[in-house]
């Protein structure tokens, strides 16, 4: 089992939030890619042997755009680098790690969340591109070359979350089978991705179903009482 992610300095913070979790819950050996000398931060330069880094690029991504096509060039050079064998895991750098980690993919290629459960089948901007697991081949190097032609694209026609409206459109079309050779397994967002833009909705969710992943995005990662709620849930099982 792996876990993927790519960072730029200033998600240092973040990423020291959120690592412990990884390193003490997902029973996973952890890949980070950078643009920057990882060794130069203290937050991470403790981290141990099961815990990774490369940098693959000289200097920050200048716009949201240049993050999206470096974060599936991540995924696309994880998969290469990979071979055939276990899954792997994308996780954005703020998500936290609640529990081990397994293969959630029942022989499918790859494994998306919140495509189905809101009920966004068919429309652009379904799927959460902040968690993805995918098994490794040869086959799905195809996946990632699709993923970023259709990023650019959707850039071009103004999308606000290119990246991830690709990312839905590519699930959709494989649901319809107008994507053949690939095959989606929907994961549950509120096992694999648990995530809500209010705070009292998304507490309800991690006290009822107690996810293996919590996504907090929009910088929920810097709010005390998002961690106090990770904290009464999950006591020790959360580290940072």
């Amino acid at each position: 089992m792996r876990i993927v992610t790519y960072i730029s300095r200033e998600f240092i913070p973040c990423l020291a939030l959120t690592l412990p979790s990884w390193i003490c819950n997902a029973g996973a050996t952890v890949m980070v890619y950078t643009d920057f000398q990882p060794l130069e931060s203290r937050a991470l330069e403790q981290s141990p042997s099961t815990v990774g880094f490369t940098r693959l690029w000289e200097s920050p991504a200048r716009d949201k755009a240049e993050h999206w096509r470096r974060k599936i060039e991540v995924c696309a050079v994880a998969n290469e680098a990979a071979g055939e064998g276990g899954p792997i895991w994308w996780l954005d750098a703020d998500c936290v790690v609640t529990g081990r980690l397994t293969d959630p993919l029942h022989g499918h290629d790859i494994g998306v969340t919140r495509l189905i459960n809101r009920g966004q089948t068919g429309v652009r901007g379904g799927a959460n591109g902040g968690v993805l697991c995918w098994s490794p081949s040869t086959r799905m190097i195809g996946w990632f070359e699709r993923w970023g032609e259709m990023t650019e694209v959707f850039e071009r026609e103004k999308h606000r979350y290119a990246e991830q409206d690709a990312l839905s459109e590519m699930a959709v079309q494989c649901l319809d089978g107008l994507l053949p050779g690939y095959s989606v397994q929907i994961l549950s967002e509120r096992i694999w991705n648990c995530e809500d833009d209010r705070v009292p909705a998304w507490a309800g969710l991690v006290e009822t179903y107690r996810p293996k992943i919590v996504h907090l995005k929009n910088g929920w990662w810097k709010r005390g009482d998002v961690w106090d709620v990770l904290d009464r849930v999950y006591g020790a099982e959360v580290a940072r």
